[in-house]
């Protein structure tokens, strides 16, 4: 979730952190799968708040962390 809110398109958001939410929440909806958690304005307003040094970094830990729990993920582009 923290990476969700840190990727390009939606860290440079202009957005109010409830208009986020809902945003996030309609991806929710519509790829989510099963037993989602919707985003929340306060959840939102606090993972914008926290510092992310490298998101691609942070991606490849989560990539890694989802390949030894099984789950298969796709390639990833960048380096």
């Amino acid at each position: 979730r923290l990476y969700m809110m840190h990727v390009p398109g939606v860290a440079s958001t202009s957005l109010p952190s409830a208009e986020l939410a809902d945003l996030m929440n309609y991806v929710v909806d519509k790829w989510g799968g099963e037993n989602v958690t919707y985003f929340t304005e306060e959840e939102v307003r606090h993972l914008r708040s926290q510092h992310v040094d490298d998101v691609v970094a942070l991606r490849r830990a989560i990539t890694q962390r989802f390949e030894s729990e099984g789950i298969d993920m796709p390639s990833y582009p960048w380096p």
